[in-house]
């Protein structure tokens, strides 16, 4: 269930502008997620964008995508606002686990990292992709990017901005 609960974070779910709300509904409603942190408060931590910020909706909730860097590989930075209860699915197995969907095994590991919000973990997909989960209070947000785990720095800058703009 986690690995799909990734999966949507990872922008697989359906696309929407507006009326986003987090998973289970217990956090203030995030109408428009792109509007909550502005494009120049992410380019500020990751560099130059490489384009306009998308809306989605996914199973965790409200999320903006922002792309930035050139060359080949693209890279994004997805900001996700979310709830309690969403932070505790994606957050509840151990810190490492294997999870199966069809015939792909994927390996999920969990650490806990300190100096944003009450609660926080640095979730790693098979080493593609890198998310900051971070509770505080009813309130959850996450960091989904293709960024390594060497710029958790980074992840944290930008949780601490949407914390400061969920207020």
């Amino acid at each position: 269930m986690t690995l799909c609960l990734l999966a949507a974070a990872c922008g697989r779910g359906a696309d929407a502008e507006e009326g986003a709300t987090s998973a289970a509904g217990s956090a203030r409603r995030v109408e428009s997620p792109c509007a909550m942190v502005t494009a120049a408060e992410v380019a500020s931590v990751v560099g130059p964008l490489s384009g306009e910020p998308k809306a989605k909706r996914a199973a965790l909730g409200a999320s903006c995508r922002y792309g930035f860097g050139s060359g080949s590989a693209p890279r994004y930075v997805e900001l996700i606002w979310s709830d309690a209860a969403t932070f505790g699915l994606v957050t509840s197995d151990g810190p490492d686990s294997t999870r199966l969907e069809g015939s792909r095994e994927y390996v999920v590991y969990r650490r806990a990292v300190g100096g944003v919000g009450s609660r926080a973990f640095f979730v790693n997909l098979n080493g593609l992709e890198y998310s900051l989960w971070v509770l505080d209070g009813r309130r959850a947000v996450a960091v989904q990017a293709v960024l390594g785990p060497e710029e958790l720095e980074k992840f944290k800058a930008l949780a601490a901005v949407q914390l400061t703009a969920w207020r």
